[in-house]
């Protein structure tokens, strides 16, 4: 039995304040709203392979990250500027290099693409960041990501790299130049002599490999859109034998999109006997689920692991090995099934000890002694802890937020509802802290952005913050929602202001049905999708609201579609005209007036309850004249509003200045218009 020794959040705020260099940390917060509103403390940790040593990724609360390599047993600690808040993870290559992930936005053949990179740095702090497509073998290369440690040869990665080779395809006939097409090599890149050597070489068919737990490539896949097929290939000797191929369905979606479905999807690992390769994909068409490929009947064992409401779709391999050994997916909270049965164990442990929260195990040491876990949700905030086996211990290695305690969150349910016409609709709802059995309380709905997209159990800077200061937070995960296959999606297209803002309604209905809220005490604040889904309840249903506030909201959603209708926005538009509706194209499945009817702007007059604008001036997924818009319509019919316009910040307001100042704003709204007390 693991035994808990808890560090005081303070003292591990302190600790890591130390070797940021930003003493600041070592206090909490000047005030409540900015407890909540800063970056996390500390937002990815991992143990070196060896076992010695810890490396974050850390903050000093503004956008500016660093990471810190950390002796466990005590001794002067690395710190390496890593840039902004586009640094998301991070992980040990070997016990000298480390692994840091990027995420930003750029424009790719066209469209607007969230775009992911790696960088390389050494753990010493010595030899600065090196991007991994600038490596040495990848200078011509594309696509460049790392396809495997390698347990047994430790300063060694492998590299997955698609070079141009050839001249055929597509830029040919486009007149573009000496053509080429990508194909796909592995290599094995020498961390320390900054050498390569190739591996293997597949062809431009070739999606990727799977290692087996001697760094080789065992099992490869390769597409072939010509005549949409799918191959599964075996490592025979020095080459590769086809043991399996299906054909996959291409489905139209929208004006230009394609879907593919296939019996077969990405492989992402097999079993430790090599007897089962591990993909996930729909079942009929709906919900995912994970399979199986048997390599000895050379059949597909289908749905080994599935949920009867959600998508489950997170294979969990070993990194010292490659095995698949688990699946995890988010339901109600975060489930997690381990086929290992260490990793069972260690599992179903760590979940009686924080029987509330999220525990999912994120790095472990080659000798399984030392294991990194992120514990969220149930009072936790997303802090990370060190388990050491040999000792029995576990020991806190940072809070995420050190200015929140575990007495200033509330209790987050899971409760479904039904909507009016029979669905069944699933919701978190947050009480204030210390009212888990209150009744008649103030509410403030909260449907999440998106629209496809869905909320998860778990600390949430929003809904925690305004259940601190006193409000029931209902988070309706209203049709259109992902998480619960595509069925679930696809009932939201073509329903905005209808059914899906039904959905919403219905759950303030249903909390003042079971009492728990009082029906004269009801605001509605959202961003993004879910700035528009406030508006909409301001102006659809004003009966229910006594106050709304929209972040980033769409308003018009005739002006949004023209907005995206600018070169170099073909993605998003796709995406906007299959959620809101087309009116114009050849076949159209929606007119014009009925995208009015529940465009807020167009419909301010119903509007009886003061609204709230804020709006980020750079923010480019909304552009800043849909707040405009509305305000306009707003003053033409006379209703009461405020705007506030966040400077220097963009769409998901990523400073700590700028949510302050969103926080505070909101705070003061409510206060005066729906006051908790």
């Amino acid at each position: 039995m693991l035994t808990s020794i808890f560090s005081s959040a303070a003292a591990a705020a302190a600790a890591l304040a130390a070797l940021c260099g930003a003493p600041a940390l070592a206090q909490l917060a000047d005030s409540e709203v900015e407890n909540f509103a800063r970056l996390p403390l500390v937002q990815a940790a991992a143990i070196s392979p060896d076992g010695q040593r810890i490396a974050t990724i850390a903050s000093d609360g503004s956008i500016e990250r660093v990471v810190v390599v950390a002796p466990i047993g005590g001794g002067d600690p690395v710190v390496m500027r890593v840039g902004n808040e586009n640094a998301l993870g991070l992980d040990w290559l070997s016990n000298d290099h480390i692994a840091v992930t990027y995420r930003d936005r750029h424009r790719v053949f066209g469209q607007t693409a969230d775009i992911f990179w790696t960088v390389l740095l050494r753990a010493d702090g010595t030899g600065g960041m090196t991007e991994l497509n600038n490596l040495s073998q990848a200078r011509r290369g594309r696509n460049v990501s790392i396809a495997s440690r390698l347990a047994n040869d430790p300063n060694a990665i492998l590299l997955s790299v698609a070079q141009p080779r050839g001249a055929t395809g597509m830029a040919a006939r486009r007149g573009q130049g000496a053509a080429v097409y990508l194909e796909r090599a592995l290599h094995r890149y020498d961390l320390e002599r900054n050498t390569s050597s190739r591996v293997d070489t597949g062809t431009e068919h070739t999606v990727g490999w799977i290692i087996d737990e001697d760094g080789q490539p065992a099992f490869r896949q390769d597409i072939i859109r010509q005549n949409q097929a799918i191959d599964l290939l075996e490592a025979r000797g020095r080459g590769w034998n086809r043991i399996y191929r299906t054909r996959y369905e291409q489905e139209r979606f929208g004006r230009r999109s394609y879907r593919n479905y296939a019996d077969l999807g990405p492989v992402q690992g097999m079993s430790p006997d090599r007897q089962f390769l591990y993909f996930s994909a729909p079942r009929d068409r709906n919900r995912t689920t994970v399979s199986r490929f048997n390599v000895g009947s050379q059949q597909v064992e289908y749905h080994v692991v599935e949920d009867s409401v959600f998508d489950v779709s997170g294979i969990i391999r070993d990194w010292r090995n490659n095995h698949v050994i688990g699946v995890s997916w988010q339901a109600d909270r975060r489930r997690v099934i381990y086929f290992d049965e260490e990793f069972a164990g260690i599992q179903a442990e760590l979940e009686e000890i924080f029987p509330d929260s999220n525990v999912a195990i994120t790095s472990y040491d080659l000798n399984f002694e030392r294991i990194v876990i992120r514990v969220d949700g149930g009072g936790e905030t997303g802090s990370f802890y060190l388990i050491d086996l040999a000792e029995g211990s576990l020991s806190l290695i940072a809070p995420a937020y050190p200015g929140i305690t575990p007495n200033m969150i509330g209790e987050t349910r899971w409760i479904e509802y039904e909507a009016r016409d029979g669905m069944t609709i699933y919701a978190y709802l947050t009480l204030p802290p210390g009212q888990s059995d209150a009744s008649g309380l103030p509410l403030v709905v909260m449907p999440h952005g998106g629209p496809e997209a869905r909320d998860t159990y778990g600390f949430d800077m929003w809904a925690d913050f305004l259940a601190y200061r006193g409000y029931a937070v209902l988070r309706p995960q209203f049709r259109g929602s992902t998480g619960m296959g595509r069925d679930y999606v696809e009932a939201g297209y073509r329903r905005w202001g209808r059914e899906m803002q039904d959905d919403v309604s219905d759950g303030v209905l249903h909390l003042i049905d079971t009492g728990i809220v009082a029906s004269d005490r009801v605001c509605i604040f959202g961003w993004s999708y879910g700035g528009y889904a406030a508006l909409a309840g301001a102006t659809l249903t004003p009966e229910l609201y006594r106050c709304a506030i929209a972040g980033a909201p769409v308003s018009d959603l005739i002006a949004m579609i023209e907005y995206e209708s600018r070169p170099g926005r073909e993605a998003a538009l796709e995406y906007w005209r299959t959620n809101i509706g087309d009116w114009s194209g050849a076949s159209p499945n929606i007119t014009r007036e009925e995208v009015e009817a529940v465009s807020p702007a167009y419909q301010a007059a119903n509007v009886q309850a003061p609204i709230l604008l804020i709006h980020p001036t750079e923010d480019i997924i909304v552009p800043p004249e849909q707040t405009e818009l509305m305000a306009a319509a707003l003053e033409r019919h006379g209703k009461p509003h405020e705007v506030l316009m966040i400077e220097n910040d963009g769409h998901n307001l990523l400073r700590v200045n700028t949510r302050v100042e969103t926080l505070q704003a909101m705070d003061r709204f409510l206060r005066t218009h729906n006051p908790p007390d």
